[in-house]
C-alpha cells in the first residue's frame, strides 16, 4: 500500500468514526394510505425493546386508531398492535418488560404490548396523574400531589408496592421528563424549568446551581443526558440555551459556542448531538464549544428523543430513527459477557474477583438502586478488595476490559 493510498484510507476511516449517521428503522406499516405519527417512544437500556404509541389515520374507509409499534428485536422487524385510547403519561420498559402509566393505573405488559394487566391503580392525586419514574431496575420512585403537598413514593420491586420515601419541597419537585443517575450516584431530574439534584437516593431534593438571572422554562422539549466522562447537558431548545455540569448536577455552566438555533442536545458516548429546528443534525467533540453538521436525513426537532446505553432514538413524522456508532458498522469494543469468577460470595470483610486470560481495566461496585460506591481503573487480571465497610446487603460488581464488560451480583455479610 502506499503513502497516498494510506493517508487516505487513514482519513477515510477517520471521518466515517466520527461521522455516524441516523438510521431509519423502517416500521413497516400494514396500510400504506393510512397517515401515522407517534407521541410517545421508549427503548430499553441495551436498545432491543422498543416501543412507540402513535395514531393511524386512513381516509377511505375512514378509521383513527392508536396502536404501539414495538420492536424485541433493535428494530429489525416490528409488530403493530391496537393500544388504549389516550396518549400514556409515561411509557418505560424494565427488561423485557413494558410499562404503561396513565391517569387511572400502571399497566404491565410480559409479551411486548400484546397484552396489559393492571400493576397499580388509582395513581391520581387532586385529578392529576403521579408521575413515575425509573432511577434504576429496582428503584422507582412516584410523586404525589402538586406544588406544596407534594409527597414522594418509593418502589423497590418495580412497581408492585409502594412506600413513602423521605420529603420534598415545593421548590424542588423532579419531574421525570428526565431523570438520570450522575457518576457519583446523584440523582438528577428536571424540576419545572431548571433541574434538582439528590444526594441520598432520593430522600431529599435540592435545587441546581445556575448563573444568577438564569430563567428556564419547562418543556417535554428540554433533554437532560450524560457522557461517558461523567459530564451532563441540559438542553433548553425554547430558549436556544445549553448547560454542562462537571460535578453530577450541583452546578451549572452556560455552554457557548456555534450551536444550531434552537436545537435538542444529547450525548451519546463522548459526542454531544444536536438536532436543529431545521432538521439537520451536529455533532459536538468538546462538549458542546464546537458543533459540526453531518450530511444526514432530515430529523423534526419536536419529536420523541430517547437514548439506550449505546444510541440515540427519535420519532420524526411517521418514522422511527436510529442514531450511533452501531448503524455505521464502526470499530468501538465488543460489548460481550465475559465470565467473572467472585469468591467469596457472600463475603464479609473482602471479595476477590477475576477474569481467565484478560485484564480488568476498571471496575466498579453498585448498590442495588444503581448507586456508585467504588470506582477504580487497574490493569489487573486478580483483584482483591476490602469490603468491610459496605452494609449488610446485596451488590454488583462490574468489571471492563478491553474485550468487553461483565457483572456479577454478590452479597455483603
Amino acid at each position: 500500500m502506499t503513502k497516498t493510498t494510506t493517508f487516505i484510507f487513514l482519513l477515510l476511516f477517520t471521518y466515517s468514526s466520527v461521522h455516524a449517521q441516523w438510521t431509519n428503522l423502517n416500521f413497516q406499516v400494514e396500510n400504506q394510505q393510512a397517515t401515522y405519527s407517534f407521541s410517545k417512544l421508549s427503548v430499553s437500556d441495551n436498545g432491543k425493546n422498543i416501543a412507540a404509541w402513535g395514531t393511524k389515520l386512513v381516509i377511505t374507509p375512514y378509521s383513527f386508531t392508536n396502536f404501539f409499534a414495538i420492536s424485541s428485536n433493535y428494530g429489525a422487524t416490528w409488530k403493530e398492535i391496537a393500544a388504549q385510547k389516550n396518549s400514556p403519561d409515561n411509557l418505560f420498559w424494565a427488561d423485557d418488560v413494558l410499562y404503561c402509566q396513565d391517569s387511572l393505573s400502571l399497566k404491565k405488559s410480559t409479551d411486548f404490548g400484546a397484552t396489559f394487566n393492571v400493576q397499580k391503580a388509582n395513581l391520581f392525586t387532586f385529578g392529576i396523574a403521579n408521575p413515575i419514574f425509573k432511577v434504576s431496575s429496582n428503584n422507582w420512585l412516584m410523586i404525589k400531589g402538586i406544588g406544596a403537598s407534594s409527597t414522594q413514593e418509593q418502589s423497590t420491586d418495580q412497581g408492585v408496592t409502594w412506600l413513602p420515601k423521605g420529603n420534598i419541597t415545593a421548590a424542588a419537585i423532579p419531574i421525570p421528563f428526565s431523570t438520570l443517575v450522575a457518576k457519583n450516584g446523584n440523582y438528577v431530574s428536571t424540576s419545572s424549568g431548571e433541574t434538582v439534584y439528590s444526594t441520598d437516593l432520593g430522600m431529599s431534593w435540592q435545587r441546581g446551581t445556575y448563573p444568577p438571572s438564569t430563567f428556564l422554562p419547562g418543556s417535554a422539549l428540554n433533554t437532560l443526558s450524560k457522557a461517558d466522562n461523567g459530564d451532563l447537558a441540559y438542553s433548553v431548545p425554547i430558549f436556544d440555551l445549553l448547560y454542562k455540569s462537571t460535578d453530577n448536577g450541583v452546578s451549572w455552566t452556560k455552554v457557548e459556542g456555534n450551536r444550531p438555533t434552537s436545537s435538542r442536545c444529547m450525548f451519546m458516548g463522548s459526542k454531544l448531538i444536536a438536532i436543529a429546528n431545521d432538521g439537520s443534525t451536529h455533532v459536538s467533540e468538546d462538549g458542546g464549544t464546537v458543533f459540526t453538521k453531518l450530511s444526514d436525513p432530515t430529523i423534526l426537532n419536536n419529536g420523541n428523543l430517547c437514548s439506550s446505553s449505546k444510541n440515540l432514538f427519535t420519532t420524526s413524522g411517521n418514522k422511527i430513527y436510529r442514531y450511533g456508532a452501531s448503524s455505521t458498522g464502526l470499530r468501538e469494543k465488543t460489548n460481550k459477557t465475559l465470565p467473572l469468577i467472585i469468591y467469596p460470595n457472600p463475603a464479609t470483610t473482602s471479595l476477590h474477583f477475576s477474569l481467565d486470560n484478560d485484564k480488568i481495566t476498571a471496575f466498579k461496585i453498585t448498590n442495588i438502586y444503581g448507586q456508585l460506591l467504588i470506582y477504580k481503573t487497574i490493569n489487573k487480571d486478580d483483584v482483591t478488595i476490602d469490603i468491610e465497610t459496605l452494609e449488610t446487603g446485596t451488590y454488583f460488581i462490574h468489571v471492563e476490559t478491553e474485550k468487553g464488560n461483565s457483572t456479577q451480583k454478590f452479597i455483603k455479610q
